[in-house]
Protein backbone atom coordinates (compact mmCIF):
# COMPACT_ATOMS: atom_id res chain seq x y z
CA UNK A 1 0.00 0.00 0.00
CA UNK A 2 2.84 2.27 0.87
CA UNK A 3 4.44 1.64 -2.30
CA UNK A 4 1.35 2.46 -4.33
CA UNK A 5 1.06 5.82 -2.46
CA UNK A 6 5.11 6.64 -3.15
CA UNK A 7 4.39 5.97 -6.85
CA UNK A 8 1.23 7.50 -6.85
CA UNK A 9 2.87 10.84 -5.16
CA UNK A 10 5.76 10.35 -7.30
CA UNK A 11 3.71 10.27 -10.56
CA UNK A 12 1.81 13.48 -9.76
CA UNK A 13 4.66 15.34 -8.87
CA UNK A 14 6.32 14.33 -12.32
CA UNK A 15 3.13 15.61 -14.00
CA UNK A 16 3.09 18.55 -11.86
CA UNK A 17 6.43 19.78 -12.50
CA UNK A 18 6.24 18.87 -16.57
CA UNK A 19 3.02 21.14 -16.86
CA UNK A 20 4.53 24.43 -14.87
CA UNK A 21 7.83 23.81 -17.25
CA UNK A 22 5.17 23.77 -20.07
CA UNK A 23 3.72 27.11 -19.20
CA UNK A 24 6.39 28.93 -18.24
CA UNK A 25 7.85 28.25 -21.47
CA UNK A 26 4.38 29.14 -22.98
CA UNK A 27 3.83 32.57 -22.16
CA UNK A 28 5.95 35.27 -22.64
CA UNK A 29 5.78 38.62 -20.34
CA UNK A 30 7.40 42.44 -20.88
CA UNK A 31 7.56 45.87 -20.45
CA UNK A 32 8.03 47.89 -23.66
CA UNK A 33 9.35 51.42 -24.24
CA UNK A 34 8.99 52.91 -27.71
CA UNK A 35 10.01 56.66 -29.41
CA UNK A 36 7.29 57.87 -32.30
CA UNK A 37 8.06 59.89 -35.84
CA UNK A 38 4.75 60.77 -37.13
CA UNK A 39 4.01 61.81 -40.58
CA UNK A 40 0.90 63.94 -40.95
CA UNK A 41 -0.74 66.13 -43.64
CA UNK A 42 -1.59 69.40 -42.16
CA UNK A 43 -4.62 71.46 -43.77
CA UNK A 44 -5.77 74.93 -43.50
CA UNK A 45 -9.60 75.63 -44.26
CA UNK A 46 -11.24 78.17 -44.84
CA UNK A 47 -14.25 78.26 -42.23
CA UNK A 48 -16.65 79.91 -45.22
CA UNK A 49 -16.72 77.44 -47.64
CA UNK A 50 -14.38 74.03 -46.26
CA UNK A 51 -12.19 74.81 -48.98
CA UNK A 52 -8.84 74.15 -48.65
CA UNK A 53 -6.53 76.98 -48.63
CA UNK A 54 -3.26 74.62 -47.87
CA UNK A 55 -1.57 71.57 -47.11
CA UNK A 56 2.04 70.58 -46.46
CA UNK A 57 3.47 67.28 -44.29
CA UNK A 58 4.81 67.81 -41.14
CA UNK A 59 6.96 65.24 -38.80
CA UNK A 60 6.21 65.06 -35.33
CA UNK A 61 7.81 62.94 -32.54
CA UNK A 62 7.17 61.70 -29.24
CA UNK A 63 9.57 60.50 -27.34
CA UNK A 64 7.94 58.46 -24.65
CA UNK A 65 5.72 55.93 -25.28
CA UNK A 66 5.35 52.50 -22.08
CA UNK A 67 3.70 48.98 -22.58
CA UNK A 68 3.01 46.00 -21.14
CA UNK A 69 3.27 42.99 -23.21
CA UNK A 70 2.03 39.15 -23.28
CA UNK A 71 2.21 36.33 -25.73
CA UNK A 72 1.09 33.06 -25.15
CA UNK A 73 2.87 30.40 -27.93
CA UNK A 74 1.60 28.22 -29.97
CA UNK A 75 4.79 26.49 -30.81
CA UNK A 76 8.38 27.43 -29.90
CA UNK A 77 8.70 30.37 -32.07
CA UNK A 78 4.78 30.97 -33.09
CA UNK A 79 2.87 32.96 -30.57
CA UNK A 80 -0.06 35.72 -30.13
CA UNK A 81 0.88 38.95 -28.21
CA UNK A 82 -1.19 41.58 -26.48
CA UNK A 83 0.20 45.29 -26.08
CA UNK A 84 -1.56 47.55 -23.68
CA UNK A 85 -0.28 50.72 -22.86
CA UNK A 86 -0.38 54.80 -22.80
CA UNK A 87 1.21 56.69 -25.32
CA UNK A 88 2.64 60.30 -24.00
CA UNK A 89 2.19 62.47 -26.46
CA UNK A 90 0.91 66.09 -24.91
CA UNK A 91 -1.40 68.25 -25.69
CA UNK A 92 -1.69 66.42 -29.29
CA UNK A 93 -1.31 62.78 -29.82
CA UNK A 94 -1.53 61.40 -25.44
CA UNK A 95 -3.58 58.06 -25.89
CA UNK A 96 -4.75 54.99 -24.56
CA UNK A 97 -3.60 52.01 -27.01
CA UNK A 98 -3.96 47.96 -26.96
CA UNK A 99 -2.37 45.83 -29.89
CA UNK A 100 -2.83 42.34 -31.11
CA UNK A 101 -0.09 40.90 -32.62
CA UNK A 102 1.20 37.92 -34.24
CA UNK A 103 4.51 36.96 -33.13
CA UNK A 104 7.36 35.10 -34.46
CA UNK A 105 11.05 34.11 -33.84
CA UNK A 106 13.72 32.90 -36.60
CA UNK A 107 17.28 32.59 -36.53
CA UNK A 108 17.88 31.01 -33.13
CA UNK A 109 15.28 33.94 -31.57
CA UNK A 110 17.75 36.31 -32.66
CA UNK A 111 15.22 38.18 -35.23
CA UNK A 112 11.60 38.68 -34.43
CA UNK A 113 8.76 39.58 -36.87
CA UNK A 114 5.29 40.90 -35.64
CA UNK A 115 2.31 42.02 -37.89
CA UNK A 116 -1.15 42.83 -35.92
CA UNK A 117 -3.52 45.80 -35.16
CA UNK A 118 -3.22 48.58 -33.01
CA UNK A 119 -6.09 50.43 -31.18
CA UNK A 120 -4.97 54.14 -30.67
CA UNK A 121 -7.36 56.15 -28.40
CA UNK A 122 -6.93 59.72 -28.33
CA UNK A 123 -7.47 61.94 -24.90
CA UNK A 124 -8.95 65.15 -26.03
CA UNK A 125 -7.34 68.41 -24.22
CA UNK A 126 -8.44 72.23 -25.61
CA UNK A 127 -6.88 75.46 -24.24
CA UNK A 128 -7.30 78.67 -25.96
CA UNK A 129 -7.30 77.94 -29.77
CA UNK A 130 -6.16 74.39 -29.46
CA UNK A 131 -7.77 71.12 -29.57
CA UNK A 132 -6.96 67.46 -29.65
CA UNK A 133 -9.87 65.11 -30.65
CA UNK A 134 -10.80 62.00 -28.50
CA UNK A 135 -11.26 59.87 -31.62
CA UNK A 136 -10.02 56.62 -31.30
CA UNK A 137 -8.44 54.84 -34.96
CA UNK A 138 -7.39 51.27 -36.46
CA UNK A 139 -3.60 51.03 -37.36
CA UNK A 140 -2.43 48.06 -39.05
CA UNK A 141 1.21 47.48 -38.02
CA UNK A 142 4.52 45.45 -39.15
CA UNK A 143 7.22 44.83 -36.15
CA UNK A 144 10.60 43.82 -36.67
CA UNK A 145 13.03 42.92 -33.53
CA UNK A 146 16.67 42.11 -32.87
CA UNK A 147 17.40 40.11 -29.85
CA UNK A 148 21.21 40.84 -28.85
CA UNK A 149 20.57 38.92 -25.33
CA UNK A 150 18.30 36.87 -24.43
CA UNK A 151 15.73 39.28 -22.12
CA UNK A 152 16.34 42.93 -24.72
CA UNK A 153 15.04 42.72 -28.06
CA UNK A 154 15.32 46.42 -29.90
CA UNK A 155 12.58 47.20 -32.24
CA UNK A 156 11.65 49.29 -35.61
CA UNK A 157 7.65 49.63 -36.07
CA UNK A 158 5.42 50.71 -39.12
CA UNK A 159 1.93 51.62 -38.73
CA UNK A 160 -0.55 53.14 -40.88
CA UNK A 161 -4.07 54.01 -40.22
CA UNK A 162 -6.74 52.01 -41.82
CA UNK A 163 -9.04 55.03 -42.04
CA UNK A 164 -8.30 58.82 -42.67
CA UNK A 165 -7.34 59.67 -38.62
CA UNK A 166 -7.70 63.99 -37.88
CA UNK A 167 -6.21 64.18 -34.49
CA UNK A 168 -5.64 67.77 -33.65
CA UNK A 169 -6.66 71.18 -34.92
CA UNK A 170 -6.32 74.91 -34.12
CA UNK A 171 -7.59 78.61 -35.11
CA UNK A 172 -4.71 80.29 -37.42
CA UNK A 173 -3.15 83.33 -35.86
CA UNK A 174 -2.24 86.41 -37.89
CA UNK A 175 0.44 88.77 -35.90
CA UNK A 176 -0.92 87.76 -32.84
CA UNK A 177 -4.83 87.79 -33.22
CA UNK A 178 -6.80 84.85 -33.91
CA UNK A 179 -7.87 85.22 -37.87
CA UNK A 180 -11.72 83.16 -36.83
CA UNK A 181 -11.53 82.15 -40.84
CA UNK A 182 -9.06 79.31 -40.87
CA UNK A 183 -8.63 76.36 -39.09
CA UNK A 184 -6.00 74.43 -39.55
CA UNK A 185 -6.22 70.36 -38.99
CA UNK A 186 -3.38 67.54 -38.62
CA UNK A 187 -4.11 64.42 -40.36
CA UNK A 188 -2.14 61.04 -39.30
CA UNK A 189 -0.33 59.36 -42.61
CA UNK A 190 2.40 57.00 -40.98
CA UNK A 191 3.83 56.36 -37.80
CA UNK A 192 7.67 55.10 -37.18
CA UNK A 193 9.00 53.87 -33.84
CA UNK A 194 12.17 52.75 -32.60
CA UNK A 195 11.69 50.59 -29.29
CA UNK A 196 13.40 48.40 -26.92
CA UNK A 197 11.48 45.19 -24.82
CA UNK A 198 12.29 44.04 -21.79
CA UNK A 199 11.55 40.21 -20.83
CA UNK A 200 10.68 39.98 -17.42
Amino acid sequence: MKSKIFIFLWFSQLIFAQTQNVISNSFEYGIVIESSFLLNTEKELSLNNMSLQNEKSTLEFYPLSFYLTGAFFLNENIGIELKPGWVLGGDKFSAFEIGMFLKNYFWKKKLLGKIGANFHKNISDAHGTFESTDKSVLLIGLILGYKPISILTLTLSYYRPLSEYFYFGYGSLNNGSLNSNVASNTFLNQIFKLGVEIKL
